[in-house]
């Protein structure tokens, strides 16, 4: 995949340390990609699913309060499976025992940098973006089928 298609990648990054998840979507801005933030796996779960445009890779720190970063992963590779994914960890040697493609933080930027372009050069953003599309009206569907009930209990009660 060309430079230029990867650099129009989308990348999510959630982590619950407000400095190093700055830090990392700066490192990220400046090598080209378009980044969005969460503070924890819950809010980047729900920016995942309501995202108007595919996410091609989230990055997630392992060890947040609530949803922890597998269970993002796993969360997001439900929805899309070809979604690039990397786990980080502060904590040594975590980061090796989780099966998703993981870095060790503190990470050297090049470092970083040369394994987001590996993951999303074999990426399939076509896939991605149809994967993600599909899930996206689903959840719509969803949540039509539950404010149509919703309205519906409402009139009853207004009768």
């Amino acid at each position: 995949m060309s430079d230029a298609v990867l650099k129009k990648a989308i990348i999510l990054v959630a982590d619950d340390d407000p400095d190093f998840l700055k830090l990392t979507a700066r490192v990220l801005n400046r090598s080209g990609y378009e980044v969005l933030t969460a503070k924890n796996g819950e809010v980047a779960l729900k920016a995942f699913r309501e995202a108007r445009h595919a996410i091609h890779m989230v990055i997630s720190d392992v060890a947040m309060p609530a949803m922890r970063g597998p269970q993002l992963v796993h969360c997001i590779k439900s929805l899309s499976p070809s979604t690039a994914t990397l786990l980080m960890s502060g904590t040594w040697g975590i980061a090796r025992r989780v099966s998703s493609p993981s870095i060790e933080k503190p990470f050297r930027v090049s470092e970083f940098i040369d394994l987001v372009r590996q993951l999303l050069a074999h990426s399939d953003f076509a896939r991605i973006e149809l994967e993600q599309s599909v899930a996206r009206s689903r959840h719509v569907s969803e949540w039509d089928r539950v404010n149509a009930r919703v309205s519906n209990a409402f009139a009853h009660t207004q009768e």
